[in-house]
This record gives C-alpha cells, structure tokens and sequence, in this order.
C-alpha cells in the first residue's frame, strides 16, 4: 500500500512540475513580420469570431496559439478597438495556450451575461497592447450627454430599447400631450426633431391586465394585422391568425376562415418542424374558438406528420427523424420540440384521438420535464443550460406543462422564465 501511495505521489509530482515547466506567460513581443498574414489554408479554416466577425487559428507562436481577425465588422463597437488583420494573444490576463476559440466563447459569455468587458491583449502591425472590449455594442445616450463619433449604425442595444420605450410611454401620457422630443443624428448633421404621437394614456400597475392602454394597444395591432393580411402560410402569420382570434372580433372571422382553409390544405417544404408547430396551434385555437370543421382534417394530417417526425427518444429537429428513429441533421432543437409538444396537446384537445398522438405527448414532455429543479431548458438534448432562461425555452415549457395540468413543472419554469427578466 504505500509503494501505491509512493508512486501516485510521484506521478501527481510530476503533473505539477510538468505543468509549472509548461506555463506560458504573455510576451512582450512575438515573432510574426509588422505585415503578417496567414497561410490561405488557415485562413480557409476562419470561423466566427465571439464579437463581430471572423478569425482564425495561426498554430503556435511563441508558446501560444493565438487568434488572427480575418475580418471585423466595422461600426459595432464603440472607438472600434478591433480591426481585420489583429492577432489575440491573451484575454483577461490569461494567454491563449489550448482550445483558443473556447476559451474566447466562454470569456465573451461570461461578459456578455454580467455586462461586463474583457481585458483583450491585441498584437497590432508589431506592438502588443491591452485593451478594453465589450461582446455587445455600447450604445450612446444622447439623453444623458453622449456625443455621437465615427462609429454610427449602432445596434440598439437594452439600455437605447428602455429608454425609448420610456420615453414613447411618457409621450402617450395625457400630461405628455404625444409630444416627443428626439436628438437625431444623420450624415453628420444633429438636429432635434419633434415627433406627434397618440395619446393613449398609463400602462396601468397590472397591465397589461385590467389595464385600458394594454388594451387599445392590443386592438390597434390587430387592425395592423388585418389590414396587412394573410398571403402565404408562414409562422409570423399562424401567430397574427392567433392574435386576431383572441381578440373575438367577428369582423375577423372571415379572413381567419380563409387562413385556416389556406393552412390546413398547405404542403410544408424545407425544415418542417418549425413551420408544424405554429401551424397545428393555430388550426387546434382556430377550430376550439369557432368550432369550424372544415379544416378539421387538414389538423388532424398534421397533428400525424409531426407524431412521425418525432425521434425515438421524443426530440425533434430541423426535420422529420430517419426511419432508424435517430433525429435528422445535426441533432435535436428544444425550440421547435416545445411548439410541436404544444401544438400536439392543443389538436387533442381540439378532437385528434389517437393512441400515437398521446405517446408522442407522453414522450416529449417526459424529455422535458427531466429539467425540472435542475436549470433552463437547453438547445438540445444538453445538460441543463446554466441561466434562468435560453431564448425562451422556460416560458415555452411553462405553457406546456399548464396545458397537461403538471402543477410543479407548470410552476417551475414560469420562475424561471420570471427570472430572467434582465437575461438575453
């Protein structure tokens, strides 16, 4: 026993020394021309860069393995602190030894999650600085005295968007009279403008339940919808069809009538499973709301399509599984699952009885239900997603497990997706 200790003693020894001896530190210079470029072959092999752009991986340089920017897409970060023809050696301190473009995903999420910047140290035509970057795109306030600079087709990002949208609510107030007041900048020139809005009144403290603003704001869109019409079958219009038919308006119902024909008699091409999904939910709310039959059939075919698409293990991707049972394309997507599971759920409730129907239901929300207690639902059938919400999925879920009466799950991820109110 204590030659075994001896020897494991020895090998950890050796891991650490081996470890320490292979350390590398961020030199002060490295050995590429002011004018380097790749090899064409590295340079074919460019991949997305975290930021805005792509890059490339160069080998090993000095002990490193560092990053070169093939291409940067000007005028998305503020003083542009990045240009084509960089070279990342290091972020946060730590210099890019192994798995380089991990290690930039995992920097940049991890800022990008925290609003928060990375320490980039950039070697730039022979020197080698540091520099503050952030993974989104600074936005200026001009409310709050920013001036605008050479970087101008910005992005807007969450700060612009709430401060917009306050701005615009004040506007609509009764003591905001619709005035609103903008500093615009265009080809150089800033100018103030005044804008004429409607006014509308207060967002209540509940809205948009009780609340009359919510309201007209919902009514107006729907006219919006209405106006605009329904020319093809796509999924921005399933959820406008879904719209009009909530607001029970029977001045609506003939254009939903057309809509629900032109849906269920349509033959879906490409990457089906996203397209099933909204479809199914608004010809089941359709024919649960109007008790319209005629399209009952046309329901009933695609509620079976999607069961056949479903994978072995209750997953769907892009498109319908292979006959072995394995998802097709590269794997399984959660986002469409959840849309296809909802839509199962509402075409039985609205008259699809068949045994396949309620496997595939079982199915699928038994895959999704494993996330319970345990984190946001993934991409794919990952582990749990380390956040409270990842595009939605949570809030998805949420309407899921209310619908099949699971209390606990119903209540699970409604917190979670509460609580990624300031998540992406």
């Amino acid at each position: 026993m204590n030659k075994i200790i001896k020897v494991l003693a020895a090998l950890a020894g050796m891991a650490v020394s081996t470890w320490a001896a292979e350390k590398v530190s961020i030199p002060d210079t490295i050995d590429l021309p002011p004018n380097f470029k790749p090899t064409p072959a590295q340079l074919a092999s460019n991949r997305p860069f975290e930021v805005a752009g792509r890059a490339c991986e160069m080998g090993t340089v000095n002990g490193l393995r560092p990053i070169y920017i093939a291409y940067f897409q000007k005028g998305m970060l503020r003083g542009e602190p990045l240009a084509a023809g960089d070279v990342i050696l290091a972020l946060d301190g730590e210099p890019l030894v192994s798995d380089p473009f991990g290690m930039v995903g995992r920097q940049f999420g991890e800022a990008r999650k925290k609003h928060t910047k990375v320490a980039v140290t950039r070697w730039r035509a022979g020197a080698i600085t540091q520099i503050l970057v952030s993974p989104t795109a600074e936005v200026p306030d001009f409310t709050m005295g920013d001036k605008h600079d050479d970087c101008h087709d910005w992005p807007l990002g969450p700060t612009a968007r709430i401060q917009f949208a306050r701005a615009i609510a004040a506007a609509e107030e009764e003591k905001g009279g619709g005035d609103l007041r903008i500093t615009r900048w265009r080809a150089g020139k800033t100018e103030t403008v005044d804008l004429k809005l409607k006014v509308m009144g207060a967002y209540s403290a509940t809205a948009p339940y009780d609340c009359p603003k919510s309201k007209r704001v919902f009514e107006l869109g729907c006219e919006a919808i209405a106006k605009r019409g329904f020319k093809w079958v796509t999924i921005p219009n399933d959820m406008n069809g879904l719209a009009l038919l909530a607001s029970g308006k029977p001045e609506y119902r003939p254009m939903l009538a057309a809509y629900a024909k032109q849906v269920a008699e349509n033959e879906f091409k490409g990457y089906v499973n996203w397209d099933y999904g909204y479809a199914n939910m608004f010809l089941a709310e359709y024919v649960m709301a109007t008790g319209d039959q005629s399209v009952f059939e046309g329901m009933k075919r695609i509620t079976l399509e999607i069961v056949k698409s479903q994978s072995g293990v209750g997953t769907w991707g892009h498109s319908p599984a292979l006959p072995s049972g394995n998802v097709s394309g590269y794997g399984c997507m959660n986002q469409p699952g959840l849309s296809l599971t909802i839509s199962l759920v509402l075409a039985r409730e609205a008259g699809v009885k068949d045994p396949a129907v309620d496997k595939a239901i079982a199915k699928a929300s038994g895959f999704l239900r494993w996330y319970v207690n345990k984190g946001a639902i993934p991409y794919g059938d990952h582990r749990p997603y380390d956040a409270h919400e990842d595009g939605g999925k949570c809030s998805s879920a949420a309407v899921l497990f209310d619908l099949l009466g699971d209390r606990e799950a119903a209540e699970y991820f409604a917190r979670m997706a509460a609580a990624a109110y300031s998540e992406r």
